[in-house]
């Protein structure tokens, strides 16, 4: 079953458009100042035709986007001519190198059209196109795709993370990428320069927002001066960025920070901050002085999309901090409230540190055959203990354990299983010991945890793959949902969209019971005065509601998929196309081994006359067979109408299943789609193209009955 829900989704890929959406694979500066206008380079790919962008929150304005077309490389007598006008630029001469009448074979490209006029993005490009080696073993061809994007952002813009988007010609979103806005100094790493010249160091002033990229082969560096016993911090953010990066080992940028002195000794050095990979130090000054921050990959790797924010800022770091985990009706208390030596009333969730290597204990009096929920949030809540649990009884017998909890690849974290969870029914009347400790006889008052003591409580959380759908108004586009379930749930789970008021599931509104993957039809109405809107989705069961979170799956270092939560789920709807729906009104049918016919009716605009349509599932699940039906292919014709007028129309399509006899208990949501095949008139040529069409039905919930 929960196979059959996983592979569906795979075949509907090709149905969901033809054209690919614009992928950003990174963008320089990951942010910038309230007040200023930033220029942002942004790499990727698909980006043909990209025309505009789109940002969450409120005070930054898109002001420009420009797509960069690939350049192309200019041969010997071309490459001269160029290095002569930018020899002049940089001399600040006169631009008067004048072309050759002899322009054979010359490459054209815009930027080889204005060379004393190029932005310092445009120039940062060119000139890494034009002096770099190129080397095929480190080419990317996911970023390789260049835009630019021009931000004002307002002095009141609130700071913090926002999501950026890019959006092609045909309105499809891109992936989202976070963009920061701070309300500290900015600084940024040189534009690549023109030989002779060579990348400064810039100074930078303590508080600031230090932005960077590591290239192939390529060390940054910032200095600052501090006094003597003055105490900074630099938090750095790279796999934040990019977290999951499919083509490369591990995975992400593996960033280190070392502070220098003036003659290159290592004061301080950090290449994590405790399990997170992205490093963070707190450095001293033992003299007044002038020292160098120097960033670089572990490896001495270097990609476009090593891209990196530091905040410096003075004073220590400060502890880890994370929101309570919420589960309803379930009060946080905090263990310094508790009297940890009588047994815990619960249920309860207890806030707690690690203070010795041993871990925490606590007790429990539980009468035989009660069960009990133990479970840590740690981990998951970016915490730094990786915590497992012992439980004991009363003369000290191990009776279980665990370590880590298997969890659905969702959110940043690498390790997100870590947070270990057991449910103990007690095998006899008794006092029962839980210890609570770091797998790693971590302690300290950084590795705090929440430990949560409870009966069970069925529940779940739902995710939308991918965070942006290009929709086809009124009709039936197929839309992922990712179930995480949690306490041995195993129902059924309802969808609604809440808002906005015109978006709605077409057939099943429902994530069939045990099945953690599946895919169903939404529909929305075209609304040109809002191309872009945001759609929230509830999911429920019983008396327990949550809304559906946003999500693009990555793949890190050719293998694992994770998705990684955005903020939110946006939709831009097209003009209406070709739709079909089913005769009968309820989504939901039973099969059994009695052969079950449904009926298919087609809003035939935009289909030519004498073309055959087919019905077909996209896949089935092994219980479920198709059985043949002739009216599951017929041919569009005209009908004669009064006053010489006609209508196209198609006869209905049919489709026949019947159950196996392993289909007693399961069940799945099906997809089906009509195709067709359009012939094009003989070109001057006598050659014909065929055009191949596929359009869904809504999905359809599909049950076994008894056999």
């Amino acid at each position: 079953m929960k196979f059959w829900c996983f592979f569906l989704t795979a075949a509907v890929a090709a149905i969901s458009g033809t054209l690919q959406a614009a992928h950003i694979g990174f963008l320089m500066p990951a942010g910038g100042q309230q007040g200023s206008t930033v220029d942002v380079i942004i790499g990727g790919q698909a980006f043909w035709g990209v025309r505009e962008a789109w940002i969450s929150g409120q005070g930054v304005t898109v002001e420009s986007v420009q797509f960069v077309r690939n350049l192309p490389l200019p041969d010997g007598r071309q490459r001269r001519w160029i290095n002569q006008v930018l020899r002049n630029y940089h001399q600040k001469k006169p631009n008067n190198i004048p072309k050759p009448e002899d322009q054979e074979g010359w490459r054209k490209h815009d930027f080889y059209d204005r060379l004393y006029d190029l932005t310092d993005c445009e120039r940062d490009i060119l000139y890494r196109f034009l002096l770099v080696p190129r080397n095929s073993l480190q080419a990317s061809p996911a970023i390789a795709g260049r835009a630019i994007v021009r931000l004002k952002i307002a002095k009141d813009a609130p700071v913090g993370e926002r999501e950026f988007r890019l959006i092609g010609r045909d309105g499809k979103l891109s992936n989202p990428l976070k963009f920061i806005i701070g309300n500290v100094p900015e600084f940024r790493e040189d534009f690549f320069p023109y030989p002779p010249a060579k990348k400064t160091v810039p100074e930078i002033t303590i508080p600031a927002a230090i932005n960077g990229q590591i290239t192939p082969g390529e060390i940054d560096h910032f200095q600052f001066k501090l006094a003597k016993g003055k105490t900074v911090s630099f938090r750095l953010l790279g796999r934040y960025f990019n977290a999951f990066i499919g083509d490369g080992v591990p995975g992400h940028f593996q960033a280190i920070m070392e502070v220098l002195d003036t003659k290159g000794k290592v004061l301080a050095y950090a290449d994590d901050h405790y399990f997170d990979p992205d490093p963070a130090l707190t450095f001293t000054a033992p003299a007044d002085g002038t020292y160098v921050l120097q960033v670089r990959d572990a490896l001495y790797r270097g990609r476009e999309d090593f891209v990196y924010r530091i905040n410096a800022f003075p004073g220590k770091l400060p502890l880890p901090e994370s929101p309570e985990p919420k589960i309803a009706k379930l009060k946080v208390i905090d263990a310094g409230n508790l009297l940890l030596s009588d047994p815990v009333s619960y249920p309860v969730m207890i806030k707690h540190v690690l203070h010795k290597a041993s871990g925490n204990n606590y007790k429990l009096k539980l009468k035989k055959g009660e069960t009990v929920v133990l479970e840590v949030f740690a981990r998951r809540l970016a915490l730094p203990p990786d915590m497992r649990l012992i439980v004991k009884d009363s003369s000290g017998k191990i009776l279980t354990h665990n370590d880590d909890a298997q969890r659905l690849k969702a959110g940043l974290i690498l390790h997100n299983s870590a947070d270990p969870v057991i449910t103990f029914t007690a095998p006899a009347s008794d006092t029962y010991t839980v210890n609570a400790a770091d797998t790693a006889a971590h302690y300290g008052a950084a590795y705090k945890y929440y430990l949560r003591i409870d009966k069970e409580r069925p529940r779940f959380a739902v995710y939308s793959v991918p965070s942006a759908l290009h929709l086809t108004a009124d009709s039936a586009n197929p839309i992922t949902l990712v179930a995480e379930r949690f306490d041995n749930f195993k129902g059924e789970i309802k969808l609604k969209i809440k808002s906005p008021a015109h978006y709605r599931f077409v057939g099943s509104d429902t994530i069939p019971a045990d099945c953690e993957r599946t895919t169903l039809t939404i529909t929305g109405k075209y609304d040109n005065k809002r191309p872009v809107q945001t759609v929230v989705i509830e999911a429920s069961h019983g008396d327990f509601t949550t809304c559906v979170i946003p999500g693009d799956e990555a793949t890190q270092a050719f293998a694992y998929t994770h998705i990684n939560p955005a903020q939110n789920f946006l939709t831009r709807v097209v003009r209406r196309g070709i739709g079909f729906n089913w005769q009968q009104k309820k989504p939901q049918i039973v099969l059994n081994n009695k052969p079950v016919t449904l009926t298919a009716n087609l809003t035939a605009g935009g289909l030519p006359v004498n073309v055959e349509v087919s019905l077909q599932p996209v896949d089935l699940p092994e219980w479920i067979k198709l059985v043949p039906n002739k009216k599951s292919r017929q041919k569009t014709r005209l009908i004669k109408l009064k006053k010489k007028r006609t209508r196209l129309e198609l006869p209905s399509l049919q489709i026949t299943l019947q159950a196996t006899n392993k289909a007693a208990g399961k069940e799945a949501n099906v997809l089906f789609k009509a195709t067709w095949t359009v012939v094009s008139k003989p070109d001057k040529n006598g050659k014909v193209r065929r055009y191949h069409n596929e359009v869904l039905l809504p999905a359809l919930h599909i049950k076994g009955g008894k056999i």
